[in-house]
């Protein structure tokens, strides 16, 4: 999920499932979460990283400053 899948005035996200073959589908978010997305990345600003709209919304916080992502299964 990418910075410009999130649309916070529509109230909805768009995902990409592994089910899918990288179709993006639409889901509804509520505010609090919007919420909680604009606390992780004001957090992530002040550590001097502020993720443009095709950069991966969720980083970790751990270590290096790096896109959170999946190991291999």
């Amino acid at each position: 999920m990418t910075i410009g899948d999130m649309h916070p005035g529509e109230g909805r996200i768009y995902d990409q499932s592994k089910g899918l073959g990288g179709v993006k589908q639409v889901g509804p978010v509520s505010p609090e979460a919007f919420a909680w997305l604009a606390l992780h990345l004001s957090e992530l600003a002040q550590e001097g990283l502020r993720p443009e709209p095709p950069e991966p919304v969720w980083w970790t916080r751990r270590g290096l400053l790096r896109p959170l992502t999946y190991g291999p299964c």
